[in-house]
C-alpha cells in the first residue's frame, strides 16, 4: 500500500448534496450527476468527492461534493458552497468496489497511527474512474506538532 502525504484538494464553486444511499449504489448515483448537471445549468469542473455521515446508527447518509463552473442559487435539495479546501492529506489508492473499501480505510489509518499522525477529517473520497472502481481515501492531518 503506498500513501502519500501532504495531499491538498481544493475547489471553488461546488455543489454540495447529501443524500440517503447504500454504497453499492454511489457509482450509479455519480453516473446520473455527470449525465443530467446540465439539467441545472452547471458543468462538471473537477472530480467528484464525497463522505459518510454519521447517523448515530448507520452511515446510510453521505455528503457529494461537486465542483461546477461557476455559482448557483442553493435550495432545499442542494446548497452552494464557494469553496472547499482538504489541506495537509494522506491518500490512497483503491482499487475494487466501494463496498469493500473500508479495508483500504483501516489500512489509511493504522498508517497513520504508526506514523503518530492526528486525523482531522473523517475519509474523504474521491472517484477517480467510475467504470473502472478507482477511488482514492483523503483523511486531512493536524498539522500541528505539539
Amino acid at each position: 500500500m503506498q500513501v502519500i502525504e501532504h495531499q491538498f484538494l481544493h475547489y471553488r464553486n461546488v455543489l454540495s448534496y447529501i443524500t440517503q444511499i447504500d454504497d453499492d449504489d454511489i457509482s450509479f448515483f455519480v453516473v446520473g450527476v455527470k449525465n443530467n448537471i446540465c439539467v441545472l445549468d452547471l458543468k462538471l469542473n473537477g472530480k467528484i468527492v464525497f463522505t459518510k455521515k454519521d447517523n448515530f446508527r448507520n452511515y446510510k447518509f453521505h455528503e457529494f461534493v461537486i465542483p461546477v463552473n461557476k455559482k448557483f442559487t442553493s435550495n432545499q435539495h442542494y446548497e452552494f458552497k464557494s469553496e472547499f479546501k482538504l489541506v495537509n492529506a494522506v491518500r490512497v489508492r483503491h482499487y475494487g468496489s466501494f463496498s469493500t473499501i473500508k479495508n483500504k480505510v483501516d489500512d489509511l489509518k493504522a498508517y497513520i497511527e504508526e506514523h503518530s499522525l492526528t486525523p482531522v477529517t473523517q475519509p474523504y473520497y474521491m472517484i477517480q474512474d467510475c467504470k473502472n472502481e478507482i477511488y482514492d481515501v483523503f483523511i486531512g492531518i493536524s498539522e500541528n506538532i505539539l
